[in-house]
């Protein structure tokens, strides 16, 4: 099962960077919808890694885990 996971990370970061790199500029891009796609992504790794628990995914990502949880709070992603 965790290789499994894995792999399934693993393929979803490098599908986000194919994206990010055919992003034509020129036509311009909504920033704070790119930020904010990214970062749920970001915690929902974590959270995954930890497996559910805040605390060690706050860790992994370098947040505190009151951090943490206002970012979960605001973006809704509560479970």
């Amino acid at each position: 099962m965790r290789e499994a996971q894995l792999l399934a990370r693993d393929k979803a970061i490098s599908e986000e960077m194919i994206r990010v790199q055919t992003i034509d500029i020129k036509k311009g891009i909504d920033f704070y919808g790119e930020v904010t796609r990214f970062e749920t992504s970001l915690i929902r790794f974590a959270l995954e890694e930890a497996e559910g628990n805040q605390s060690k995914a706050a860790r992994l990502l370098g947040l505190r885990a009151t951090t943490l949880n206002m970012k979960i709070k605001h973006y809704q992603m509560g479970s």
